[in-house]
């Protein structure tokens, strides 16, 4: 399934590298958060001042806009995966007739003439024979 994929733009692979420096940066915030806190002295004073804050919600939220920084960078790369669709097993023929129009063909041995009886010949079977390709090859000579 793998070797079917392929990137349109695979350049624009490097793209992955802003999710990891999203969450470097984000781990560097979060050290300089809690020394900052760490550094206003109690610990009631810090829970006043951070009330309805969850740890637990902050870095899932946090984790998920990665994840969707990398899928983004993913799809802008263009993906494309190749499909190799079956041969149809095609039932026609390629005709092509050739038709003498020189001047003996229009000996009358034949009734009109050998021309007009191979015209006659050539619509029956162009009628009998649809959906096929034709052509039609005149020579004289």
């Amino acid at each position: 399934m793998l070797n079917d994929l392929y990137f349109e733009y695979p350049q624009l692979l490097h793209l992955l590298w802003v999710a990891p420096l999203q969450m470097a940066m984000l781990w560097v915030y979060w050290r300089w958060r809690q020394n900052t806190l760490r550094k206003l002295g109690s610990a009631a004073l810090e829970e006043r001042l951070l009330l309805g804050f969850s740890k637990s919600r902050f870095w899932l939220k946090n984790v998920l806009f990665g994840l969707s920084l990398g899928l983004l960078a993913l799809s802008v790369a263009g993906p494309v995966r190749v499909v190799k669709l079956p041969a149809e097993a095609q039932m026609s023929a390629d005709i092509v007739i050739g038709l003498d129009v020189s001047k003996s063909m229009l000996a009358t041995d034949l009734k009109p003439n050998r021309l007009d009886r191979a015209k006659s010949f050539i619509l029956k079977l162009v009628a009998g024979l649809e959906n096929e390709r034709m052509g039609l090859l005149f020579f004289a000579g």
